[in-house]
């Protein structure tokens, strides 16, 4: 039997190492150029996004990034897993109460829309800001949180 001949301090120094190395790889900073106007009037063309790896804490009106096809799309979180989403003459109602969106400008609420969709437990309905030039859920539908791909935690100004 052979015997290591490495100590204890280094073995435990060793150990620290992978662990943060392992941290490090999983939260990750990730840098996100916004392309489009989806999300105006909050993020415009050009914006750059900063967000830690995968997140998950995902709450209301988070904006996430996620896999949809081949491509990493940007929108805030309307609804959470479980809850239903109803979405009518621009009005927002979750599991029957309506709910204010002040980040939304006036003139933007989408009023040729309809939604009732009740989601799953993995599942969350995302919408852009801009609701008339927005390809979301209500397009698409709600997306997994398999396909979350980070929480976007601030953003600097673009161009």
């Amino acid at each position: 039997m052979m015997k290591s001949k490495l100590g204890l301090p280094t073995k435990l120094l060793l150990g620290f190492v992978f662990v943060v190395w392992g941290l490090l790889i999983a939260f990750s900073p990730r840098v996100y150029n916004i392309v489009g106007q989806s999300m105006s009037p909050n993020l415009h063309n050009g914006d750059v996004m900063f967000s830690v790896g995968r997140c998950y804490d995902i709450n209301r009106f988070d904006i996430i990034t996620f896999q949809m096809g081949d491509k990493c799309l940007v929108k805030r979180v309307i609804g959470l897993p479980g809850e239903r989403v109803q979405y009518q003459n621009g009005m927002l109602r979750i599991d029957g109460f309506e709910i204010e969106q002040p980040f939304i400008a006036l003139g933007k609420l989408s009023v040729d829309y309809e939604v009732n969709v009740q989601l799953g437990w993995d599942e969350y309905f995302v919408m852009g800001d801009n609701r008339p030039g927005s390809y979301d859920s209500r397009s698409f539908g709600p997306i997994k949180e398999s396909q979350v791909s980070a929480k976007i935690l601030f953003k600097v100004k673009g161009e």
